[in-house]
């Protein structure tokens, strides 16, 4: 688990961020509980989202599969594959240290969250009212924006994985044959060439992974397979940042080395030069994001802003609720007229009526 005291201190600051110490001390001890009662591992912090009412305070980690034996959604991807690799866990307020594990993700929930723009309030079961309309709580539309930007957001340095052979999605660990892995320097960091995006893109059908459908006859299994890739591509692993799309002219990513760059010598001639600068990778695409990479911790990444990505469209209006149809005509009858008989029967009544009236 991280040293999040210290990471504050050194790191952080130099992108403008600060949790203060009372908050990351609280933080650490939260974590700390936390991993001990889920059985979570490799909790780390992922960031805090802004609310109008309360903020959420969020981390990381390996969240165990759960218990019940619910039937869930069939394209719904299984907890530790594709966007529910990771579970996530939330809070208003680290001295609370009340967290609430977030639900898997179905493939609905990214496709709504792809269409709206929402600020979030800080109230799990919160009623979105969005349009398209969610038919869920605020806490699916949570965890479909942390998806979001965990998976477009989390870089490496360059040539720390690479692909594996036979394989256009897979990667591995560059690990040399002899000797330790070459580490780069922070100055060589300060350029966006050497990040890479890390995960596996969502794809168009809010999935990582496409879902198994039988060939057609006659159609090889290969070939099909081949063609739904084809027509629901997903982005190059290990993609460099700068070739992402531009924001109005300007690049996606902002990268700037802060502090000293001087290199040291170290004690132990044989050990490397010591540098004790940071780099600083601040996304333009979702802004509140950054990376950060030190000689000491290498490479770390963390959130903070509204969950929300930026856009050139900003008016997400809200529909009015829909009318309702207007109700089919009837068929319309003449009104029916009495018959002869029946007038006469008629004025016989009238008649005996006024007799017995003039008789009293």
């Amino acid at each position: 688990m991280p040293d999040l005291l210290q990471d504050n201190k050194t790191i952080y600051q130099w992108a403008g961020l600060s949790f203060g110490e009372q908050n990351c001390m609280l933080l650490q001890k939260a974590m700390q509980k936390l991993g001990k009662e889920s059985g979570a591992s490799k909790l780390r912090f992922w960031g805090k989202i802004n609310g109008t009412q309360r903020d959420y305070w969020i981390v990381e980690g390996i969240a165990e599969p759960p218990a019940d034996d619910a039937e869930k959604p069939a394209n719904m991807e299984a907890r530790g594959t594709g966007v529910n690799e990771f579970g996530y866990w939330v809070c208003n307020c680290p001295s609370e240290n009340k967290w609430t594990l977030l639900p898997d993700l179905c493939p609905e929930d990214v496709a709504i969250a792809r269409q709206v723009k929402f600020h979030f309030t800080g109230d799990l079961e919160n009623r979105i009212i969005t349009n398209p309309f969610l038919h869920k709580r605020e806490k699916f539309l949570l965890r479909a924006q942390i998806a979001r930007i965990s998976v477009s957001t989390t870089l490496v340095p360059k040539g720390m994985f690479r692909m594996v052979e036979e394989s256009t999605t897979e990667i591995e660990e560059n690990v040399p044959e002899e000797g330790p892995v070459p580490i780069p320097s922070v100055q060589q960091m300060c350029k966006a060439d050497n990040w890479v995006h890390h995960p596996k893109s969502i794809l168009n059908c809010c999935r990582v992974t496409l879902m198994e459908e039988e060939a057609p006859e006659g159609v090889e299994p290969e070939d099909f397979m081949k063609a739904r890739m084809e027509k629901d591509p997903s982005e190059p692993r290990l993609k460099s940042i700068s070739n992402d799309k531009c924001i109005k002219g300007a690049p996606a990513w902002t990268v700037r080395g802060y502090g000293d760059m001087t290199e040291f010598q170290a004690a132990n001639p044989t050990a490397a030069k010591q540098v004790f600068g940071v780099a600083v990778v601040r996304c333009n695409t979702w802004p509140g994001a950054y990376s950060f990479f030190t000689q000491q911790k290498q490479h770390m990444q963390v959130y903070v802003g509204d969950g929300l990505k930026f856009e050139e469209k900003t008016y997400y209006p809200v529909h009015t609720p829909k009318m309702q149809e207007d109700p089919e005509d009837r068929p319309t009858y003449a009104e029916p007229n009495p018959t002869e008989a029946a007038k006469k029967r008629a004025e016989a009544k009238a008649q005996e009526a006024a007799e017995g009236n003039a008789d009293e």
